[in-house]
């Protein structure tokens, strides 16, 4: 995958993330996370881990509700 297919699967799982789409937006960011990591390209990484963070504790915390 290019560089910039992997920034825009980044963007994309954000952009998931920011319209509460949690269950996509971190399927978006783990492959975003598991390409990144494959490639070992660090700067990405370190742009993936906060968001993909988030999208599970919005998932953990949403499960807990129950909705």
């Amino acid at each position: 995958m290019v560089a910039t297919e992997l920034q825009a699967l980044c963007e994309l799982g954000q952009r998931q993330l920011v319209q509460t789409e949690y269950l996509l937006a971190e399927i978006t960011l783990a492959e975003a996370e598991q390409i990144a990591w494959q490639n070992r390209d660090f700067d990405t990484l370190s742009r993936v881990y906060m968001p993909l963070q988030e999208a599970r504790r919005q998932k953990r915390q949403r499960c807990g509700e129950g909705e």
